[in-house]
């Protein structure tokens, strides 16, 4: 696990144009952004500022709720879904490109590339994941429905399905990374990724718990060195904490790419 962390921060140090495809992917989602932030800003302010929710009972509450903002919700499911082809389309050009340093032939061009001919297995990827999200999410409101009447008994309910689903998410992290380094389907790298993090399980959480730290920590120092800038810098401020919002972008998927191959394949770039 060491190894995959301070790799992938040498790996960046060394060769800083793999910060390209983290840089297309953050430009695709600014611009997405930019085109719909009065509707977004629109939907924000009515529910915390002018407070205008659904007068109904928590059984009725995601249909009421649905009802009054159906355009608004779906820009935002329209929005997560673009972000999402775009996450795994940098996950799928980083494994490419990384599997290939670990053998001596690698090519950033040739990494894209990859990338854009995956692209209809990426969406697929896109539309299973939020698929998993929408039943998990529906899961979780049925048992706090359920659980309202039971006291401590729902509690516990509650309690085990949050348990269940940070499980499988555990267990089924790697599943885009399987598909993108070995190339395999979603079907064959859900086994594959049960099977991997099986071995391995408590070692992923600290991996996950690192990388979150790690990506915090260099945030961090991008927002501490954009307060230098003044009101009148506005730009200079955005661009700094968007340069390090790349960088921890790019190096958690590099880093957790490494760990992959070389726990699995025992490949290092």
């Amino acid at each position: 696990m060491i190894i995959s962390l301070v790799r992938g921060i040498t790996l960046l140090i060394s060769r800083p144009f793999m910060l390209v495809p983290a840089i297309i992917a953050s430009i695709f989602n600014l611009g997405l952004i930019a085109i719909s932030i009065s509707t977004i800003l629109d939907f924000a302010n009515s529910i915390l500022l002018l407070n205008y929710i659904p007068d109904s009972g928590l059984e009725n509450l995601p249909f009421q709720f649905y009802s009054m903002y159906a355009d608004s919700i779906n820009l935002i499911l329209i929005l997560l879904f673009a972000s999402i082809v775009s996450g795994y389309w940098l996950l799928f050009v980083y494994c490419k490109y990384i599997n290939d340093a670990a053998k001596k032939n690698a090519g950033l061009a040739k990494s894209t590339v990859y990338g854009f001919k995956n692209l209809k297995k990426i969406i697929g990827l896109s539309i299973l994941s939020i698929a998993i999200l929408l039943f998990f999410a529906t899961a979780g409101w049925f048992v706090l429905i359920l659980s309202m009447g039971f006291g401590i008994i729902g509690t516990i309910l509650v309690a085990v399905l949050s348990l269940l689903i940070a499980y499988c998410g555990i267990k089924l992290v790697f599943v885009p990374t399987i598909m993108g380094a070995d190339g395999v389907s979603f079907k064959d790298a859900l086994k594959k990724s049960w099977e991997f993090s099986g071995k391995r399980f408590f070692r992923i959480i600290f991996l996950l718990l690192a990388l979150g730290v790690i990506g915090f920590f260099i945030n961090s120092i991008g927002t501490s060195l954009a307060s230098y800038f003044n009101e009148s810098q506005e730009i200079f401020y955005i661009g700094t904490v968007l340069i390090f919002m790349i960088i921890a972008t790019a190096y958690s998927n590099v880093a957790l790419i490494i760990y992959y191959l070389k726990k699995e394949h025992n490949l290092l770039p």
